[in-house]
């Protein structure tokens, strides 16, 4: 019984330490605690802005390609003109020099 009342006794007094231990990890987690919350949204900033960065190089990629698409169409214009040009240039020549 004696035993019981000193195993009982350690075992309030151990309690007791870690509870007071527990009590100083979370008081002194406080300013943790604040430093997480600072680079959780710090990086929530970040994702964001690399989100927002995304979005923008979707838009250039869509100038671009736009700007692209007119030069190549104004490109294929050119060589169908000219193309069409330089064979009415050699029916000329054709006809002139075959009278």
């Amino acid at each position: 019984m004696e035993n019981e009342k000193e195993f009982e006794k350690e075992t309030v007094s151990r309690l007791s330490a870690i509870e007071t231990k527990l009590d100083m990890l979370v008081d002194s987690c406080a300013p943790c605690r604040a430093k997480m919350e600072n680079i959780n949204d710090m990086s929530h900033e970040a994702l964001q802005s690399a989100k927002s960065a995304h979005h923008r190089l979707d838009e250039h990629k869509k100038e671009f390609k736009k700007e692209l698409d007119a030069y190549k169409e104004s490109t294929r214009w050119t060589i169908g003109i000219s193309i069409t040009i330089a064979s009415i240039i050699v029916g000329i020549f054709e006809w002139v020099v075959g009278r």
